[in-house]
């Protein structure tokens, strides 16, 4: 090595300039923030059944009674489980007898019909029924 080399050479070693600086960090800018956009928010779907045809059907023997109706879903909703329940009131709209309908299916779309039955005791003081429906 020559003598200007090894004066380089020490110079560098001395001073710390032959060291390899660490890159400088380069910033990363954030991403930019979406655009607000709006949404149609969707009106909530629900079932709205309706009574449209109820039918009462005394047994040969008189002795019971098997009540046949028929649901009208107006709602904007399907429904997927279905509970009929049947009072049979009295005058003064006390509760005689009550008992859960079986309905022909639980899955009724809207403008669909579903029917239902239920069979109960034929009382003499029986002046109406009363039909609940649970719908979800």
């Amino acid at each position: 090595m020559t003598g200007k080399r090894m004066w380089l050479v020490g110079a560098c070693l001395v001073t710390g300039a032959c060291r390899v600086k660490p890159p400088v960090p380069t910033q990363v800018a954030p991403p930019p923030t979406p655009a607000l956009q709006e949404e149609d928010i969707r009106p909530l779907e629900q079932p709205q059944l309706e009574i449209v045809d109820l039918r009462e059907t005394p047994s040969v023997d008189k002795k019971r009674v098997t009540l046949t109706g028929t649901l009208r879903n107006h709602g904007t909703g399907a429904t997927h489980s279905l509970l009929v329940r049947v009072e049979a009131r009295d005058e003064n709209d006390d509760v005689l007898l009550s008992a859960e309908a079986t309905p022909s299916t639980e899955e009724v779309a809207p403008g669909d019909t579903v029917t239902f039955t239920v069979t109960i005791e034929n009382r003499p003081d029986v002046s109406r029924y009363h039909v609940e429906t649970l719908a979800q």
